[in-house]
């Protein structure tokens, strides 16, 4: 009686470290493809640096945000965004995701990138981040034409300077 007792304790618990392994495999975000082939040396050294970073920490959202910034300062647009979408899901209360995230949609799809900071100002507590997040809002929502909108942060930030 006490083998079946331990041997079904043995099976169990390797079950349930199988299916542990298995969720964290199927649940660990994968590395974007970065076509590297015709980049400078610097820059293939910079990004293979931070996807080492993430793939040491791949449920680490400052790595993924890291590579995220390396490749949308170099022209891999795409793959940042992807970048910092899982940053985001990793690390949903940090407002400097959703931030990054939306300001590098600005470029190319602004009706994109507002709602990103608008999250992103929701999330912030700071008045450091308030200010600069409310500032690149309403200048954001300025471009786009939603005027009372913008006018809306601009009075908010006129208020966060008064009190400084």
């Amino acid at each position: 009686m006490t083998r079946k007792i331990i041997l079904g304790t043995v099976v169990t618990a390797l079950i349930g470290t199988a299916a542990w392994w298995g969720w964290r495999w199927s649940t660990t975000p994968v590395l974007p493809e970065i076509p590297l082939d015709r980049a400078e040396k610097p820059l293939v050294d910079a990004v293979n640096e931070a996807r080492d970073e993430v793939r040491r920490q791949p449920r680490s959202a400052e790595t993924w945000g890291r590579l995220a910034m390396v490749l949308g300062a170099n022209g891999f647009e795409p793959q940042a965004l992807d970048c910092y979408a899982i940053a985001e899901r990793l690390d949903p209360h940090n407002p400097r995701w959703p931030y990054f995230h939306g300001i590098q949609l600005m470029s190319g799809s602004p009706q994109r990138g507002i709602p990103l900071l608008r999250g992103a100002l929701g999330l912030a507590d700071q008045s450091g981040d308030r200010d600069v997040m409310l500032f690149r809002l309403a200048l954001a929502l300025l471009e786009d034409g939603q005027l009372r909108e913008a006018e809306q942060h601009l009075q908010a930030l006129a208020e966060l300077e008064s009190r400084s």
